[in-house]
């Protein structure tokens, strides 16, 4: 057999071993072989001699249509893009090298010599290092899928040189400049469809090993059980076995006492006398009331049941399956589309959409084992439209122009302040633009979306226009006002009372005492991390978009000279950009209490994995929820009873100053630290602003 195969390679003139050298092994060499045989390329020398003729006598078109259908016809084999790409690159650097040593040998007209099969091993590796290319005016690069041109040849007269004007030079470098590029572009494409194939080797080899451990695991857990019951099975027939044997020696004695009787009778049929009846009689009863009375209380009942106690169940399993693994494109997603848009004088609400469908090509039927890596943000941006037929223009320009000089200037052209490209980024598939929108303007919209890959291109753009300004007046916010959080109050001193009049009715915030122990059992339980705020705080729903003007806030007549009304106040309002993601991070929210278990626990050391992980959730929600506010003012009360006003329009910007959920925390009071007192207590509270309702 050894020497069939030496014979085969022999035969071949060593292109089995070239192949095996650059990749090819087992079946797709089989397919390989089969391949170059139907083309008649049964032989190194065969398939050198076709490409160098390639090389040399063809270029452009030309040259192309004979590598697609070399290409087409080993495909068709089952050999795979990644690997004819594989091929041919190598198959490049071969040939390079090749006409390299017909030049050093005989010229560039040396003809097709050499192609014995010497250097038949050459990966390429270093020939593809080798210099420029040996054809007659041909670029110096060459690739066997978008294979070059070449000049025709040059008259002998000219020595090789051609003479040219500067500016057809210069047209030649363009070309041959353009042509390196397009070269330089295919190499790397190239070189990414053979990191694909390598990727989707390691993805499929990191699968079987995972699963193949799954099994593992599976398949051990089945051995014991099946040990489990094979020792059960064991142990009852042991039980039952040896109670059997009991009572088969039992039955043996009563046996053996039968045959003691009836021999015992047989030998004394003949007596008559009555004494030796009787003699008789008592010896039959003595005997059979021994054996009895030795085995009468012989155990009758089963020392076990026959029935094994089994339960399988591999539904949990099942279940989990479809969880084990997920298979992604890997690919940046689908630019987003813009379905509706809707604007106000004040606002401009967004919708858009990604379309999942057959976007990455390939076989309907195996994309349905393929997922789309979710979406995780959306990015919005927005610009003042100058230019209404281009509407892209709008944002290159914006991007290249310097900033403007004078925001005044800009305003009195265009009768609005330029506020640049405003980008906003979200998690849900609505925004409501708010605070830079101006009425009776024309804005132009774009979006995107990122996955774990990356971002998508932009969306088409969009000219949305804003209606003309309505009048507003400012006003007490009542109608819709409502308390929504708090964390906690004293007993029938409900945030409810801030809402309205009545000087019998207050809102009283938990005692000193409480705040205290929060503090505590933080620094039980984060002895190295720095200390924080305990702020006893209210979250307002105002029903509807506002533009906040004042904050006014009332003490009673009492508190004060306790102290236990509010020193500092904090002022956050929710960001608007994203109102349906702020209103369910507010409605999910659950305040956290180191008062609980897993927050304050006997030994923070010996805490089980189970609430440590629990902490961690929560600690994240209360960061998440952390990041939807935005510090609109820090308040400074005076201890006085009656209304305090406080004006926010005059030193904060009224883009932020709108939205509709607002955020109040009593940071520290008058210096009242009576343990049973309640650390806050306040009157009422109002808020005054413009209701944009539309």
């Amino acid at each position: 057999e050894e020497e069939e195969e030496d014979d085969d390679d022999d035969d071949d003139g060593g292109l089995s071993d070239w192949l095996v050298s650059i990749g090819f092994k087992k079946k797709k060499l089989t397919q390989m072989l089969t391949a170059l045989s139907e083309l008649g390329l049964d032989t190194m020398e065969d398939l050198q001699t076709l490409l160098i003729d390639l090389y040399k006598n063809s270029y452009g078109n030309q040259q192309k249509q004979w590598m697609d259908k070399i290409q087409q016809d080993i495909m068709s084999q089952g050999i795979k893009f990644a690997q004819w790409i594989q091929f041919s690159t190598k198959a490049q650097a071969m040939v390079e090298y090749k006409v390299k040593q017909q030049m050093m040998s005989g010229g560039v007209g040396g003809g097709r010599g050499d192609a014995d099969g010497t250097g038949a091993d050459i990966d390429g590796d270093d020939a593809s290092k080798s210099g420029d290319k040996a054809t007659k005016g041909g670029p110096k690069e060459f690739n066997m899928n978008g294979v070059a041109a070449h000049m025709a040849g040059l008259p002998a007269s000219n020595a090789g040189f051609i003479v040219m004007q500067s500016e057809e030079a210069q047209q030649l470098e363009n070309l041959q400049n353009a042509m390196s590029l397009i070269y330089s572009g295919i190499e790397n494409l190239d070189k990414l469809v053979l990191t694909v194939q390598d990727n989707e080797k390691t993805a499929i080899d990191n699968i079987e090993r995972e699963f193949g451990n799954l099994l593992k695991q599976i398949e051990n857990r089945k051995q014991l059980l099946l040990a489990g019951i094979t020792s059960v099975g064991e142990d009852k027939c042991q039980i039952l076995g040896s109670h059997n044997t009991q009572l088969r020696s039992i039955v043996a004695e009563y046996e053996d006492t039968l045959a003691e009787f009836n021999r015992i009778l047989a030998d004394n049929q003949k007596i008559r006398g009555k004494n030796e009846i009787t003699k008789r009689q008592n010896t039959l009863s003595n005997l059979v009331f021994n054996v009895l009375n030795k085995n009468g209380k012989a155990d009758m009942t089963p020392h076990c049941t026959p029935v094994i106690g089994f339960h399988c169940n591999i539904t949990p399993v099942v279940l989990e399956v479809n969880k084990m693994g997920m298979i992604t494109w890997g690919n940046a997603p689908q630019s987003p589309a813009i379905v509706y848009w809707s604007s106000t004088d004040w606002s401009i609400t967004v919708q858009y959409d990604q379309d999942n469908g057959n976007v990455n090509g390939g076989n309907p039927q195996q994309q349905q084992n393929v997922a789309q890596d979710p979406v995780i943000a959306y990015e919005i941006q927005c610009v003042l439209c100058k230019n209404e037929e281009n509407l892209l223009w709008n944002f290159e320009h914006q991007s290249a122009r310097q900033k403007q000089s004078s925001d005044r200037k800009h305003k009195k052209k265009y009768g609005v302040i330029d506020h640049g490209i405003v980008t906003k980024q979200v998690t849900s598939k609505q925004i409501v633009l708010v605070g830079f929108v101006a009425d009776s303007k024309d804005y132009v919209v774009r979006v995107r979306c990122q996955n774990r890959n990356g971002w998508s291109a932009y969306s088409a753009c969009v000219l949305c226009k804003t209606k003309k300004k309505k009048k507003r007046k400012p006003k007490v916010v009542m109608d819709k006002l409502k308390i929504l959080r708090h964390r906690g109050s004293a007993p029938d001193c409900h945030p409810n009372n801030l809402l309205f009049s009545n000087d019998k009715l207050m809102y009283q915030s938990l005692s000193n005492q409480d705040f205290i122990n929060a503090v505590n059992n933080f620094k039980k339980l984060n002895k190295s991390s720095k200390s924080r705020e305990f702020n006893d705080w209210l979250i307002f729903d105002l029903g509807t978009f506002i533009e906040l003007i004042t904050f006014r806030i009332k003490f009673d007549t009492l508190h004060p000279r306790w102290g236990n009304v509010p020193r500092q106040i904090y002022l956050d309002i929710a960001d608007y950009d994203d109102h349906a993601y702020s209103a369910s991070i507010i409605k999910k929210y659950k305040p956290m209490s180191y008062d609980d278990d897993y927050h304050n626990p006997s030994d923070p050391n010996q805490m089980s994995g189970v609430l440590v992980q629990l902490r961690k959730k929560r600690l994240e929600q209360e960061r998440i929820f952390e990041s939807i506010w935005n510090r609109l003012a820090i308040i400074e009360c005076k201890k006085k009873a009656g209304w305090q006003d406080f004006n926010l329009f005059e030193t904060i910007d009224e883009s932020k100053r709108k939205g509709q959920y607002v955020r109040i925390q009593f940071v520290n009071n008058f210096d009242c630290s009576v343990e049973h007192y309640a650390k806050f207590v306040v009157e009422q509270a109002a808020f005054v602003g413009i209701s944009y309702d539309d």
